[in-house]
């Protein structure tokens, strides 16, 4: 992405120490309007379009930032068994992070589809990176930001860690269980339950593992839920979960419907105005 000239492009930002000027583009290169109403003297720059957008300035500040990764997809209708739910994408958080003045890549990725088992794909700003949730799976073990559910095994392995001095939160999928249920998705916030009750078509879900609250937009929003797991034909689906940006999908089974894909993920950046 070739350089941007923060005068020659219809918006100049808020200036910052010495002054200067912040841009904030979206993948294809539409300009992303600053929030200045939630938090009083604070601009909220949010990402949400998939792909690598961009974040400039010429000053220097200290940014409250949140990366948050793709939630992994889960798969599975139409069958006798459950489907393990899809886990979170991983949630990093830093409170004040040091931006020089400079161009930045800035990547949110998406979430994982409803087939194949494919994890959600990785968020990113600077040295900050969150990875994208494990994918729910029919058995195997998904490993991911937060671990995806497995039906009667092992839950994937949470992959989320500290990164570029932001702490960062991931959970296991859930494990166990009778054959036929899948489990849930780990979360921001807590592991993915196991599958329980019977031992066969009326096996029920794991419980999504609980996501992450963060108040960085001025209000208190839960992100990064792990996906719920689904039960046998005769059975029931787990609880929790969500839509929120970086949720893992929902398992999917003959009495439940269809499975769920994960959820995108978002970058937020918070600059104080001047």
């Amino acid at each position: 992405m070739p350089p941007l000239d923060l005068y020659d492009v219809g918006f100049v930002g808020v200036a910052g120490s010495g002054g200067g000027g912040v841009i904030a583009t979206n993948p294809d290169s539409s300009v992303i309007e600053p929030d200045t109403s939630s938090r009083s003297g604070y601009r909220i720059y949010k990402f949400e379009a998939v792909g690598t957008g961009s974040f400039t300035t010429d000053a220097e500040y200290t940014a409250e930032i949140l990366v948050l990764a793709g939630g992994g997809g889960a798969q599975g209708t139409g069958s006798t068994n459950g489907f393990g739910g899809g886990g979170a994408g991983g949630f990093s958080y830093h409170s004040g992070k040091t931006i020089a003045a400079a161009q930045y890549d800035v990547v949110v990725g998406a979430g994982g589809p409803i087939s194949g088992e494919k994890k959600g794909d990785d968020s990113s700003f600077d040295s900050i990176v969150s990875d994208g949730g494990g994918a729910g799976s029919d058995g195997g073990t998904q490993s991911g930001g937060s671990g995806g559910g497995s039906r009667g095994g092992t839950g994937g392995s949470a992959t989320q860690g500290n990164t570029g001095g932001a702490t960062g939160y991931g959970y296991n999928g859930g494990s166990g269980g009778p054959v036929w249920g899948g489990c849930g998705g780990g979360g921001a916030g807590s592991i993915g339950g196991s599958a329980s009750g019977g031992t066969n078509t009326s096996a029920a879900g794991g419980n999504a593992g609980n996501g992450r609250s963060s108040s960085i937009t001025g209000s208190s929003i839960t992100y990064c839920h792990g996906g719920r797991g689904s039960g046998g034909s005769t059975g029931s689906t787990g609880s929790g979960g969500g839509t929120n940006r970086g949720s893992g999908g929902r398992g999917g089974s003959l009495s439940m419907g269809e499975s769920h894909p994960g959820v995108a993920g978002t970058v937020i950046i918070v600059i104080p105005e001047e």
